[in-house]
């Protein structure tokens, strides 16, 4: 598996989670229109959100430092689009840390997990949508075949760690075939 490959695993694994935070807010949401309760931060919707969090970091230390020096060596017209993908890390992982910190305090009103799940998955949805079209196809198109396989090795290392860190078994996304 290359490189790029265990990184679309990863997108898949995240896009599985952006589903079940959606799917969870909107439980929420119904409820609280039709029962009149509050929305509640549930222990699901934290254990979620660690698991994206303990995910991220390992995925973007993959990108970080090994995609982007390949892309910064064979590619430096994307320099702009890493630019951005690098602010996006900053700014996910803020918000992610963020909204489980404030989470874990005290019940919030319905308003503000709808709001607040749904910019988190807005931006990480936008974000997989840039990487994989700006980065991922520019390593494709000018990346050679044997640098992205050499980095897939050291991935796969780094994958055993995203494994153990969300207790996950084979990805949801992999079933379906999206990688």
């Amino acid at each position: 598996m290359n490189l790029l490959d265990h990184l679309r695993r990863d997108h898949c694994f995240f896009l599985d989670l952006l589903e079940k935070l959606d799917q969870t807010v909107t439980e929420s949401s119904n409820r609280y229109f039709a029962e009149g309760r509050g929305a509640q931060v549930t222990p699901d919707l934290v254990t979620i959100i660690e698991k994206m969090l303990a995910r991220m970091a390992l995925h973007e230390r993959a990108e970080e430092g090994l995609l982007f020096p390949l892309l910064r060596r064979f590619s430096p017209d994307v320099e702009p689009a890493l630019s951005v993908i690098e602010a996006d890390h900053k700014g996910l992982g803020r918000a992610l840390a963020s909204f489980q910190r404030e989470a874990g305090t005290a019940e919030r009103p319905t308003a503000w997990m709808i709001l607040g799940i749904s910019r988190v998955t807005n931006m990480m949805r936008s974000h997989i949508a840039r990487e994989e079209a700006d980065l991922f196809s520019a390593a494709a198109q000018r990346v050679p075949p044997e640098e992205l396989e050499r980095l897939g090795a050291e991935a796969a290392v780094l994958a055993q760690y995203k494994e153990q860190a969300t207790h996950s078994g084979p990805e949801k996304g992999e079933a379906r075939g999206r990688t």
